[in-house]
This record gives C-alpha cells, structure tokens and sequence, in this order.
C-alpha cells in the first residue's frame, strides 16, 4: 500500500486501463470546511478490557469535532468478536468517558434514535444487507473447512506464493450451493467479492491513500462468519451508514482497512462518510503504547490518583493539534478551553512521542489550579481517598486544608499525602528507630524531648527563623551536631530520618499534635531506656 501526502484535492474516476475497474472515491472539504449536514462522529471500541489511552485520545478528538461542530458524539460497542468480550468492560468503557468528561450525545446505555448501540443486538440488520450483496452477486457463501484453508496456507507458504484465499467457492454454481446448504453441517462464511483495481481516498490528515486491495489483501475478505456474527469491517460500515455518521475520526492503524471499506459503500450503494486518520501514540523511545501494556490501560492512571484533565492535556501534548505555544510552556488547559481551542488542521501525519514526564507537571498543574479555585472539592476527595485506604485521622478539617495549603507545591498527586514522606501527618507513626544508637553517643534523649516540648510551648511556629534559631541552640548547648541532631527530630516525629524539613514537619503537625508526637516519643525512650 502507497500513502502519499499532499495538499487536498479532488478526485475524479478513470478510466486509463479498460482492464482493470479503477474507482475514485473524493472528498471535497477539508475539517475546516464542515458540510452543514449534520456531523455525527462515533467512539466504536471492542468490550475486549479496559480503555487504553490510545482509545481515549480517540473519543476526545470525537468528542470535540462533534462540540466545535454543533454535532452529536455517538458510543458504540463493537462486541461481535464473542471470544475476545471481558464482561462488564462495555459498561466501564462509558463509565470511563464519563469520567474524563467526554460523555457521548447516544450510547448503550443512554440510548438514542440509531440504536441499540451494541452490535451483538444487530445481527439481523447484518444479515440483511449481507443476503443483499449475496443476491446482487458481490459476495458468495463460502464452505471451506479450516483444515482445508490451513492446508492452503501450508502450501502457498512452502511455494513462496502470497499467503490467500484460493477462491474455490467463488465459482460454485447454485444448485452446488443449495446441495452444500442441505448437508447437517452446512457451516460456512460468507465473503465479500473485492474488485481488481486501484481505489484512492483522501484522508483528512494523510491526503491521499492509494491501494490495489487484491494486492494488499489475502483475497476476498470473510463479511459473515460461520457462527453469524459479522466481521469487525462489515458490521462498523453497516452500522456508520444506518447511524448516519458524517465523518470516521480514528487511529491510523485503521488506514489499510480504509480502502476496503470504501469499496463495500460502493458495492451497497452507499455514500461514504468522510475519514480522517490520526497518528499512533508512541512513548518517547519510540514504543506503542500497547493495549496489552497495563501502563496504557486508563483505569491504571485513575487508581494512581490522577484527574481527567490531567490525561486530556497529556494525549494532546504531542501530535499537533493545539497551539505550539502551548506545547513549548506545557500550559494547562481545562476540557473548555481544549474543545475551543483544538485545531484539526495542526494535526500531524507522525506518530506522537508522548513524555511521561510532562504528565507529572500536568498533574501537579491542574492539582494547585483546583486548590486554588476549589478548594473544598479537593478536600472532599482526600477525605475520600484516607477512607479508601482505611486511613483514620483525629485532625479536624480546618488544620487539614492548612496542612494541604503548605504542601500543595510539593505534589503531583493528590494520593502524593498518603506516601511515606506524608503519612505521618494523618496518623501517628509506631517508633521502632534503636534508641542505643543515640545511647551510644552519649546523648540524653529524655532531657533533649523534653527540651523540644518546652521549646513548642514557647514560640511562635509560623516564625520560621526564630524556630530555626531555636533549635540550633538546643543542638548547640549540647553540643550537637546540628545536621544529626535535625534527623533525630525527623525520626522522634515521623519515624524516618528522611522526609520534609523539620520546620515543615512541625508547622504540619501544629502545636497540639506536634506535643502529642514529642510525648509518644518520650514514652517510646522511657520504654526502650
């Protein structure tokens, strides 16, 4: 298959060899000239696990074509391969859409005009225009065995010849095939009749696609297979056509099929819906983000703790399509302000080379952009994730959003405050540090806690200096090394000897838990002395 890039045209039919059928299909806008018929784009996803990053890039540049267009985003499952289906992903696929904020307009479970929108509930439509391309003799029932075709691929395979379908059923005569349809085990396929010839389209991002399908494909494709269900390719046109869809916004994995799906409009009689392709995702070494990798998997980045905005402004950050500015600053924008300033035309044919990096800084953005608008709705879902992870605290919520206010810069994650350097902030750390590593220098820990907690009653803790000076004192009428004496108060209070600066610690406990923590201190040496 040839992909030629090139400014948009129109394309018209040829005739210039009589021997081979040549067919043009065109497109005569580009993204930015919309036709004012109505656009409807699809999300059409197999319920085969959970939605991969990839597939959400997908629904966002569906869902904001069909927003900048006054269109409607329609969801569908393509669930007819039944080997491969994982119960109950089709409802968390929506689910996860809902998540992100992409809702879609029609769906399986919010219904619509066009439905159902599960292909499995569809199966008589399939067989209906099937039993048509039958009838108007551009597909033929097909009653090879495996054993036959796997015998045919081992021949052709030891011969050097293209691996395909020889055609043996293709010229079977009537009275041949209604013999073979009264037989017990009349299992067969019904394959589709492909054309010889070159047939050109032109993608909205790629330009022009050109491919002899006979060449490119293993021989006539399978439509129906032998348990009923449509193939993946007969059923999507079907359906795109009875649901109206103006235009296929999809990965650009999908061009091969392309061609082959413009010649089954054409074998129906159909108008087909403008295509236009978007490059693959790639990590920045150059690997795809597989659906087989947990990594791509969304619900992954969910459970880890970050937003949908968050994903929303990663998957764009590479592959053209918002303002280079943008890209360069790594700016934060909101659903809104993607939807509105999202440019089809900036779109890359090239794969994007995503950096998870980038990821982070969004995550920390949006995080200190939502606590700075909404604060109580960030304090809802940390109430949340302490009772996910069975975490019981006794600090009120004022000392809550004061403790999160002086540590929001340092996160990229919300979940960041249930991680070891935080954790002690919401519940009292068990000591178990050896108490005869001190003993063994010569130090009074008793009297040095007990000189910390006069030293809490005494001053001021929002006077980060006089702290500071405070302590050094302490370290120094003891003759301390102050940077040692700095990583037992760390480990008196949290249990490790690394972690945030003692200030920060201190003024995150407050007066009263910052005494509470001394005296369990006290105690743990008085237990161990």
């Amino acid at each position: 298959m040839t992909i030629i890039v090139r400014a948009p045209f129109i394309l018209t039919h040829t005739n210039a060899n009589p021997t081979k059928l040549s067919r043009f299909i065109h497109t005569t806008t580009l993204l930015r000239e919309v036709a004012s018929d109505e656009v409807r784009v699809r999300f059409a996803p197999s319920p085969t696990g959970h939605l991969h990053l990839g597939g959400l890039r997908t629904a966002f540049y569906n869902y904001v074509f069909a927003r900048q267009n006054k269109g409607t985003f329609i969801l569908r499952i393509e669930n007819t391969d039944q080997a491969r289906i994982v119960p109950g992903s089709a409802q968390e696929i929506e689910h996860t859409l809902d998540w992100a904020g992409l809702s879609p307009d029609e769906s399986p479970q919010r219904g619509g005009p066009y439905g159902p929108y599960e292909q499995s509930r569809r199966l008589e439509l399939y067989k209906q225009w099937a039993e048509h391309l039958l009838n108007e003799g551009k597909a033929y029932r097909c009653f090879c065995s495996p054993t036959r075709l796997d015998l045919l691929r081992k021949f052709q395979a030891r011969n050097r010849e293209k691996i395909r379908y020889d055609g043996k059923c293709k010229t079977l005569t009537q009275s041949e095939i209604e013999e073979k349809l009264a037989e017990n085990d009349n299992r067969h396929v019904i394959r589709f009749s492909l054309l010889d010839g070159q047939y050109c389209f032109n993608d909205l991002i790629f330009g022009e696609i050109t491919a002899n399908l006979v060449d490119a494909l293993e021989s006539d494709p399978i439509i129906i297979k032998s348990d009923g269900y449509p193939t993946y390719h007969f059923a999507s046109i079907v359906d795109d056509h009875h649901m109206k869809i103006s235009h296929v916004l999809r990965g650009s994995e999908w061009i091969s099929s392309t061609t082959k799906h413009v010649q089954l409009y054409e074998a129906l009689n159909w108008q087909a819906p403008k295509f236009a392709h978007f490059p693959l995702i790639t990590l920045r070494d150059g690997t795809k983000m597989s659906k087989r990798n947990d990594h791509s998997h969304v619900t992954s980045w969910i459970q880890a703790g970050y937003q949908p905005e968050t994903l929303l402004n990663f998957l764009t950050s590479s592959g053209g399509g918002v303002p280079k500015v943008k890209q360069d600053s790594m700016e934060f924008w909101s659903l809104g302000e993607l939807v509105k300033g999202f440019d089809f035309k900036q779109v890359t044919c090239h794969p994007g080379s995503l950096d998870l990096n980038r990821l982070h800084v969004y995550s920390a953005q949006e995080l200190q952009r939502t606590w700075a608008r909404n604060p109580g709705k960030v304090m809802e879902q940390f109430k949340k994730l302490l009772q996910a992870n069975k975490i019981e605290t006794d600090m009120d919520d004022e000392t809550a959003q004061r403790v999160i206010d002086k540590l929001i810069g340092r996160l990229t994650l919300l979940n960041d405050l249930l991680l070891h350097d935080y954790v002690f902030i919401w519940r009292q750390p068990q000591l178990s540090w050896n108490i005869k590593d001190y003993v063994e220098l010569g130090w009074n820990l008793r009297d040095l806690i007990v000189k910390l907690a006069n030293l809490v009653d005494k001053i001021d803790l929002e006077d980060k200096e006089k702290f500071t000076e405070a302590l050094k004192k302490i370290s120094t009428d003891e003759k301390l090394d102050y940077s040692r004496f700095m990583r037992f108060v760390r480990r008196l209070l949290t249990n490790s000897e690394k972690g945030l600066p003692v200030y920060e610690i201190c003024c995150c406990l407050g007066k009263s838990r910052l005494k509470q923590y001394l005296n369990n201190g006290l105690e743990y040496v008085d237990k161990g002395a």
